[in-house]
């Protein structure tokens, strides 16, 4: 099956939402990807690593490997 990796990012606000979305990816993201999609270098390898939140700050990103659908499957509805 044919796998993407997304990256995703959290706002700490009042009004959050929950995740949004950053980028998707063929393969693993180098570090100049990350950054290009506003990852701090300080966060690099820990993004890399799935991220998520480390202490207080106020965004942090995820990126996660997912699996893409065969082709030609029709979606369920209601």
């Amino acid at each position: 099956m044919k796998t993407v990796w997304v990256l995703t990012r959290e706002i700490n606000q009042y009004d959050q939402d929950g995740e949004y979305f950053v980028a998707v990816f063929a393969e693993k993201p180098h570090h100049t990807q990350l950054t290009a999609c506003g990852v701090p270098q300080n966060r690099l390898k820990h993004v890399q690593n799935g991220g998520g939140r480390v202490g207080v700050e106020y965004e942090w990103f995820h990126l996660n490997l997912h699996e893409l659908p065969k082709t030609g499957n029709k979606c369920n509805s209601a």
